[in-house]
């Protein structure tokens, strides 16, 4: 019998690894991290603790919340950043969960759940949204062999991003055919026709 985990713990960020479903929803190579890195290395000068907010890890150290936070720590090029305040869940990641799309299902959720739109920042982002509702809705065919409905997608809008569905609606069609560069100019602030 293995003595319960403390539940907060420091860890180093090699021995943290990514959630599998994090590097398909968030666009790693595209999101810029320098404001976050600028104000870690800050709080690790000013407290000796990098994260204010404790990443998330199973046993395992699979990173359900806190992927940019690590991401960030793994390209400082200071020295500065290295441990990360961690807290466990009840929960272990079994790689053999994304062969099978209920499970995959589960487990997306649960990612989901860990990184609650109002608490983390940058969830909310069109191209965070996209990701993951494109990524949710090919799921959705291989659990049903069927995409989302458009009521469907307006219930998924309403639950997870607080979008209006028009304009949800028509990003994802942006999306789809690969316009990336208009999402940018929404980012940006210019409206959709």
């Amino acid at each position: 019998v293995n003595p319960p985990l403390p539940n907060m713990v420091m860890k180093h960020i090699s021995e943290l690894t990514d959630h599998p479903l994090n590097i398909i929803i968030y666009d790693k190579p595209n999101d810029n991290r320098d404001k976050l890195r600028a104000s870690l290395i800050k709080s690790k000068n000013k407290t000796g603790i990098a994260n204010k907010e404790p990443c998330k890890i199973d046993s395992n150290g699979v990173v359900y919340s806190g992927h940019r936070r690590k991401w960030a720590s793994e390209e400082d090029e200071t020295g500065v950043l290295g441990y990360l305040k961690c807290e466990y869940i009840d929960h272990t990641f079994d790689p053999e969960s994304l062969n099978d799309p209920t499970l995959e299902q589960e487990e997306a959720d649960l990612l989901d759940e860990y990184n609650e739109p109002d608490i983390i920042r940058s969830q909310t982002s069109w191209p965070v949204v996209l990701r993951k509702y494109n990524y949710m809705n090919n799921l959705n065919y291989k659990k049903t062999k069927k995409y989302f409905s458009a009521k469907e997608r307006n219930i998924w809008c309403a639950e997870k991003c607080g979008f209006q569905p028009d304009p949800f609606k028509k990003m994802v069609e942006i999306y789809d055919v690969g316009r990336n560069d208009l999402i940018d100019k929404v980012v940006q602030g210019y409206s959709l026709p």
